[in-house]
């Protein structure tokens, strides 16, 4: 079993094998703190949107793997909707916060 200790944070290198703190890795002060934010934010929706997208890909092109899905066209608005969400969120994103 691998302890914490033994391993690097991520930001760390061989050489330097001190790690990084969150402070010095970031600034999280005045407008950069809502840039982080929104970013995540962001990247966070795109990342659902591309889950789903993907289920909706093996659906059209998998027979395979989808019998827990009787009704595959439901499945699939199932996916859109939350595809639909998540699209939603980032518009709401550009229209109020950008």
């Amino acid at each position: 079993m691998v302890k914490l200790v033994d391993t690097l944070d991520l930001g760390s290198s061989a050489s330097r094998r001190g790690g990084s703190s969150p402070s010095t890795r970031t600034n999280f002060r005045g407008n950069n703190m809502r840039e982080i934010l929104l970013t995540a934010l962001r990247k966070h929706a795109e990342g659902h949107i591309e889950k789903h997208r993907a289920n909706v890909e093996v659906y059209l092109n998998s027979t395979t793997g989808i019998g827990e899905h009787p009704d595959i066209i439901e499945a699939m608005e199932g996916e859109l909707m939350e595809m639909a969400k998540y699209q939603d969120q980032i518009e709401m994103l550009d229209k109020y916060f950008s």
